[in-house]
């Protein structure tokens, strides 16, 4: 189990002696200059008392790396056309929610990154928002990435080389599902083959809702490309049969899990 009270404290800690550096500073200073930095100094100290004890583990995660909490949570503080101290609570919360979309980015900007499972009631409720909205993002890029350079490649007739890409940029994994739920979308549509919605039926979906998984691209193109990644993983499947590994089923997910 987590121990929250540590990584809390470290916070807290470092956060305290920024404060106490920064009153230490003033005292060596002419007394009209400690006065133009006495609402500094009060804002400061509100951000230290809220640090220490007002505020949740979820909304303090994303200062645990963070080596001078108190100077981002003011810098923060200092953006904010507001005036009013009982809005402390919301820029630091804004202030850590920043650091942890740039880790989730970073996070699901590899190709290996496993698709997130839960929805997003779940995700509040584990405190892992962050996680839920750079995988949705994540999953946009790829089918943005599908619609504007598919059709140049299936002109082309190079349908299997833009596969290896599309496929290297944000994983096998991720792209099959992504056209999965455009397909599942659409069960009624002819255009599809029925093995083809049979596979699609099979993968297991990420819990957003299909409105997320809207193609420009047409159905015949999404068909035959769907086709392609299915041979794909067939073949993949064949060799690791072959050097003794286990072939993947067509839901299956990957064990790697994003931080925390």
């Amino acid at each position: 189990m987590e121990q929250n009270t540590d990584w809390k404290k470290e916070i807290c800690q470092r956060a305290a002696k920024e404060y106490d550096a920064f009153i230490g500073g003033l005292k060596e200073l002419p007394f009209e200059t400690i006065l133009s930095h006495a609402y500094e100094a009060v804002v400061k100290k509100e951000i230290l008392e809220l640090l220490e004890n007002g505020l949740h583990d979820n909304e303090l995660k994303g200062l645990r790396e963070v080596k001078t909490p108190l100077a981002v949570i003011y810098k923060e503080w200092q953006e904010n056309t507001t005036d009013y101290l009982d809005q402390m609570r919301h820029n630091i919360r804004r202030c850590s929610d920043k650091v942890l979309a740039k880790q989730s980015e970073r996070f699901y900007s590899r190709p290996e990154a496993p698709l997130y499972r839960k929805n997003l009631i779940e995700a509040k409720k584990c405190g892992e928002v962050h996680l839920w909205r750079g995988d949705k993002k994540r999953n946009e890029e790829c089918l943005a990435y599908f619609d504007k350079n598919i059709h140049d490649w299936y002109e082309k007739n190079e349908l299997s080389p833009f596969l290896q890409t599309w496929a290297g940029k944000f994983g096998m994994e991720r792209c099959k599902t992504i056209l999965a739920a455009v397909i599942t979308k659409a069960t009624y549509d002819r255009r599809y083959y029925q093995e083809v919605k049979e596979h699609a039926a099979s993968v297991k979906m990420p819990n957003i809702t299909y409105e997320d998984f809207y193609s420009n691209t047409h159905p015949v193109i999404i068909n035959f490309t769907y086709k392609k990644l299915m041979e794909m993983e067939r073949g993949r499947d064949i060799s690791k049969a072959k050097s003794g590994g286990k072939p993947r089923k067509a839901d299956s997910r990957r064990q790697a899990e994003p931080e925390r």
